[in-house]
Formats: C-alpha cells, structure tokens, sequence
C-alpha cells in the first residue's frame, strides 16, 4: 500500500464484477505521473489479463506516460501483451519529438487520436497531413485511428476533418 491506499479502496472487485457482467474487453486508465500510478497500473493489469481485458492509458501532457522514457519503463515492468498505450502527438513539443516518440512506443501502441493542435490552438487536420502521414510511417501495423475532436467544436466540420483522415489514412490502409 503506497499512500496508505490498499487494493479494497480502489474498488477492484466491482470492476471485475462489472467486466465480467457486461462483457467488457478494454478499459482505459488515467493516472498520475506517480511510483503510485505506476504500481497501481501493474497490479490492474495483471489481475485483468485473467479477464482477457485489454487495458490502456492515453499518452496525455502532465500523464505519466506523457514522457517516452516512463512509458517505455511502465510498458516494459507490466510486460503484459494485454496492457496497451493510445498515442496521440504532444501539442507542446516538436513535429521531431513526436516522431521519436511514435517510433519507440509503436509496438505498445492500440489505438492513436488524430488532430491538429499546437501550442494550445486547435487547427483543422487538412493542415497537417503530411505531418500525420510521417506519424503514421512509424507505425509497423494497422492501428485503429481516431479523429479526436472538431477543431471549431462544430458538427458542421465533420465531412471535412473526416476527409482529411481518409487522405492520411488511405496509404496503409489504417481503420
């Protein structure tokens, strides 16, 4: 028990109880950037990987994956081929830093979140497909890829952001 939190107050029983119930396959985790986020992550993967459950945790700034060095050590101490990252590209850092990151978590990577932000301001995707296509090289396999948001927040702009990720999609055939 680190920070006096035991295995009874996270409440794991109704978890597994749950999964089991309504035939749950994946659950996402969000953690702190923490020995304790990361304890916490191995001792849910492994009580779910008896339940065949994929488990993931999204690489989010100011997450404990958000850095490639933690998650490739999370990703390696779980060592579970059920425990799972969703990548997305840090708005905050460089096209370059990005691109390493890809490539070094591509093996552990389940799903990726498509969009263009940067520094804090969201673009329209159509303005950043040749930068996803050079993200998406460094993927060896056909991952799920996700839009993650309208850049204007309307509905209206669907067609368009959808059809940007058709053009950066169609090359490897991603779904």
């Amino acid at each position: 028990p680190l920070d006096g939190i035991n295995p009874s107050d996270i409440n794991i029983s109704s978890l597994i109880e749950r999964i089991k119930k309504e035939e749950i396959k994946e659950i996402i985790l969000a953690l702190k950037p923490s020995i304790e986020g990361e304890t916490t992550s191995l001792y849910i993967s492994k009580l779910l990987e008896k339940e065949n459950v994929k488990i993931c945790m999204e690489c989010h700034r100011n997450s404990f994956v958000s850095k490639i060095e933690p998650a490739l050590l999370l990703m390696k101490t779980v060592s579970s081929p059920n425990f799972r990252m969703y990548w997305q590209p840090d708005p905050f850092v460089s096209v370059a830093e990005n691109l390493d990151y890809a490539e070094k978590i591509s093996d552990y990577t389940e799903v990726i979140h498509a969009f263009n932000w940067i520094r804090g301001k969201q673009y329209s995707l159509k303005n950043a497909i040749d930068i996803w296509k050079m993200y998406l090289s460094k993927f060896n396999k056909n991952i799920p890829v996700l839009l993650e948001f309208m850049p204007d927040g309307k509905i209206e702009s669907l067609k368009e952001e959808a059809n940007a990720l058709k053009e950066i999609t169609k090359e490897k055939n991603y779904r």
